[in-house]
């Protein structure tokens, strides 16, 4: 079965409109997968959405709105517009107190297509809005998954999933 994990944007600055039908329509569909795992007996604060570039920002829409009591979010080379809906539901929300999922946001200092820029400042935008986090930069990394980036994200879930 073929699910999209993304949905198109109208580019890749800070000031880009993302299609929030799209983003409905993708959540929808996720939402289905997470929900064939919790029928499996996977509570949800045992599973991790990760995501490289727009499969990134799908997974932290869905990690900071519907999703909330998973474990933890990571992507790769990923940004949100300032535009974003999620920036102005989060920071509007009294929700975000407690159990909120750790982000792991990893992004290449090489990056041409998202720009380390933009992913710190996706970045400062949700910490500021309550998001815990952690940023790691890797030096002449373009918009690519790396050896490297595979280990951090393996100790992060390792981190966030201790055996039972």
């Amino acid at each position: 079965m073929t699910i999209p994990t993304w949905y198109d944007i109208s580019g890749f600055t800070m000031n880009a409109t993302e299609n929030d039908s799209e983003i409905h329509s993708v959540a929808t569909n996720l939402q289905s997968l997470v929900d064939d795992q919790i029928k499996k007996g996977i509570p949800l604060n045992r599973i991790v959405f990760a995501g490289h570039s727009r499969g990134g920002a799908m997974a932290m829409h869905m990690a900071f709105t519907s999703l909330k009591q998973i474990a933890g979010v990571a992507t790769v080379g990923s940004f949100l517009p300032i535009t974003s809906t999620l920036f102005q539901d989060l920071c509007k929300s009294k929700d975000y107190v407690t159990d909120i999922p750790l982000l792991l946001q990893l992004h290449g200092s090489a990056d041409r297509l998202v720009s380390k820029h933009i992913g710190i400042e996706t970045f400062r935008n949700l910490v500021t809005c309550g998001i815990p986090g952690i940023f790691r930069s890797y030096y002449k990394v373009g918009h690519l998954l790396t050896k490297t980036e595979i280990k951090h994200l393996y100790k992060f879930v390792n981190l966030l999933l201790p055996p039972i």
